[in-house]
């Protein structure tokens, strides 16, 4: 679980308003809760979020379409399993002079969390 102070990053920084979900790789995120900072990778966007929960998906192909968490995706572009997919290939291309962050698979852990907005920054809100 990472600190507080360690911000979460968003490939796109665009939030619902009440619960958002958003799935992370592996399991840094698990049992994380309360206040954190959020940014855009380029870091040109900021928000606060409060994480109220999260969950581990045993990996990321056993996700259907019909899985109702789905629907609180944050990004409006990856609320179905196709497109959410394809978020997260783009967000973890890996870097292949790490041996231990390979590219990202169907196969790999994620972790799902639960958050609200504490202060939507300039953020985009859809």
């Amino acid at each position: 679980m990472p600190k507080h102070d360690v911000p979460m990053e968003f490939t796109r920084l665009t939030f619902k308003s009440g619960l958002n979900a958003t799935v992370r790789k592996g399991e840094k995120w698990l049992d994380s809760t309360g206040i954190y900072p959020a940014h855009s990778v380029d870091g040109k966007q900021t928000a606060k979020l409060r994480i109220v929960g999260t969950v581990v998906l045993k990996r990321f192909k056993d996700l259907i379409d019909s899985d109702v968490f789905l629907t609180l995706i944050h990004d409006p572009q990856a609320r179905n399993y196709s497109d959410l997919h394809k978020r997260m290939v783009e967000s973890y291309p890996g870097r292949p002079q790490f041996m231990d962050e390979p590219a990202f698979s169907q196969d790999d852990l994620c972790t799902v969390v639960f958050f609200t907005i504490v202060d939507k920054g300039n953020s985009t809100e859809q």
